[in-house]
């Protein structure tokens, strides 16, 4: 695939988070969706980017590497092992080798940008994004069809919940409250699907509202602010 990349359709109206094998792939789908999105609006304001924003920007593209790593840390470490035992998961995992050296090098080079070792390129930019993001998108696209009601319910129910829960374990866990938090939320499009992510109303309210300000100027280059709201950068 080429940018910008397409985006994977998924259901606008409300869904049943207990049915597990009906919803598994749509909450997958809407979150490829979000890294799709910010590989597109990388590439589109690679050249663009003022010079005193170039840092914001890099500590942008940082973030949206390690909310891709938290993603598929979590399906290599819960989620394949789980659905390996009736499923052939081999070519998601041989589509994550493929983009993973790629993904590494473009986040070493916006490392070196943020650390001010680096001096900011535009088309390297855009060179190392494609370096990786081809791949990427085409593995989004691929994967969808592996989660599918029709293989899930190869499962029982509570082999599908024990998972879903150890995942959501996983979720909470992670550190990154005030940098992949906010980048999700900045990357989905929250007035077409306003049920996602689905979390108690208290805590949605504090991510829409706080997990955005410790790092304020990064996000001036999501599609989207905390709530929804599609904005545009410069």
């Amino acid at each position: 695939m080429t940018p910008p990349y397409p985006l994977i359709d998924a259901p606008s109206g409300q869904v049943d988070y207990q049915d597990i094998a009906n919803t598994c792939w749509i909450d997958m789908a809407i979150v490829h969706n979000t890294f799709l999105r910010g590989m597109n609006s990388i590439y589109e304001k690679a050249p663009h980017v003022q010079p005193a924003d170039e840092i914001a920007f890099a500590g942008y593209c940082l973030c949206a590497v390690a909310s891709i790593h938290v993603h598929h840390k979590g399906e290599e470490q819960i989620m394949f092992p789980h659905l390996s035992k009736r499923l052939d998961m081999s070519h998601n995992i041989h589509e994550h080798e493929e983009f993973t050296k790629g993904l590494n090098v473009f986040q070493e080079y916006m490392q070196s940008v943020f650390d001010r070792t680096e001096k900011y390129d535009a088309e390297k930019t855009r060179q190392l994004l494609r370096g990786f993001g081809d791949l990427l998108a085409q593995h989004l696209h691929d994967e969808i069809p592996t989660v599918m009601p029709d293989q899930l319910r190869k499962f029982e129910k509570g082999e599908l919940e024990a998972m879903m829960k150890e995942h959501g374990d996983y979720v909470k866990k992670d550190p990154a409250l005030f940098t992949v938090f906010p980048w999700t939320l900045s990357h989905h499009n929250a007035l077409e699907m306003p049920y996602w992510p689905p979390l108690p109303g208290p805590l949605k309210w504090f991510a829409r509202t706080f997990s955005g300000l410790r790092y304020p100027s990064y996000w001036k280059f999501s599609p989207y602010d905390l709530k929804g709201n599609a904005k545009h950068y410069p």
